[in-house]
């Protein structure tokens, strides 16, 4: 899993190996879908690589029936008791799973290799939703009908409006599809705000000019 940033410049987060499993039901078998999860430490974009790898039964099934010379790739890969093995010089030597997973979003360097790539991109806001529920859960618990300062609650009531913004706009950037943009968004707002700093991991832990006691607005 790559975490993106607004230059669609990748970092890799997290990889895991997930074997996949066949179930025998009454005789027939079933192949069951591999699945994983990934805990998502900050909001924004995220690319999901699915890098395939045949089994080392596999490799000795295609030489027993079509022999080494007849196999059709440049490089042979192959995974074996949660070992990653290629085929050098007539022998299997292990390497490490980096050198599976070192591509471009494209998966150009396992081309013409055993290896099936697939890529997906997913944006969360969830930190974002969660901070959001925090400051207007805070707000509703002030407010008292009996004791309306609203003066008292202006700076919740302008982080909540700001959040929901935030909120919106991501959300109307991803249904264009405008992903990078929606990162740009995710990426200026964490840097330039003072609070949620637990749930939006804040990087600046600056207010980029959001002071209430001088009552300056922020700018964003």
């Amino acid at each position: 899993m790559y975490k993106v940033n607004s230059n669609n410049e990748e970092t890799l987060k997290t990889m895991q190996i997930v074997q996949h499993l066949q179930e025998n039901v009454n005789g027939e078998i079933i192949n069951n879908l591999d699945k994983t999860q990934f805990q998502l430490d900050e909001d924004g974009l995220y690319r999901i690589a699915h890098i395939i790898i045949p089994t080392r039964e596999w490799f000795d099934l295609m030489i027993s029936n079509y022999g080494i010379e007849n196999i059709p790739y440049d490089n042979i890969y192959v995974y074996d008791n949660l070992k990653i093995y290629k085929y050098t010089n007539n022998e299997f030597i292990q390497v490490p799973y980096s050198e599976i997973f070192e591509h471009d979003s494209e998966g150009s360097n396992i081309e013409n290799s055993t290896l099936s790539f697939t890529c997906n991109e997913t944006f969360s806001f969830c930190h974002t939703k969660k901070c959001y529920t925090k400051i207007a859960t805070k707000l509703l618990n002030k407010y008292c009908p009996l004791d309306c300062n609203l003066e008292s609650f202006r700076e919740l009531i302008y982080k909540r409006d700001l959040l929901w913004m935030v909120m919106n706009v991501i959300t109307y950037l991803l249904e264009l599809g405008s992903f990078l943009e929606a990162q740009r968004i995710i990426e200026q707002f964490t840097h330039c705000n003072d609070f949620c700093k637990e749930e939006l991991k804040s990087k600046g832990g600056v207010s980029c000019g959001c002071d209430t006691n001088n009552e300056k607005l922020g700018h964003f």
